[in-house]
């Protein structure tokens, strides 16, 4: 069956989650960028961590690094993070 009239505009609470500013700016990063293209906001992340230890402050906190983490496994290990640190698997798909 066909639709008859104009298709109804989609509505997204924007400002629930990211300022406009900020969605802009990220927008604007991203323009003519490969794909995929991941981009992480490291001041999110570091409120986040923050939020995570103070409601979880018995929980060990570890770091993922990618499933192919080659030459990320060789950069921990020279910073000193010691392999029973490590998780082996990516985490953000």
């Amino acid at each position: 069956m066909a639709r008859t009239g104009a298709m109804p505009q989609y509505w997204f609470p924007l400002e629930n989650f990211i300022s406009r500013e900020k969605f802009q700016r990220l927008k604007d990063f991203a323009a003519g960028r490969e794909t995929p293209c991941l981009i992480l906001d490291l001041d999110v992340v570091r409120s986040k961590y923050e939020e995570l230890r103070a409601n979880f402050p018995f929980a060990k906190v570890y770091f993922s690094v990618k499933a192919n983490p080659r030459d990320e496994l060789d950069q921990l290990l020279r910073l000193g993070v010691s392999p029973d640190r490590m998780s082996f698997g990516n985490t953000v798909k």
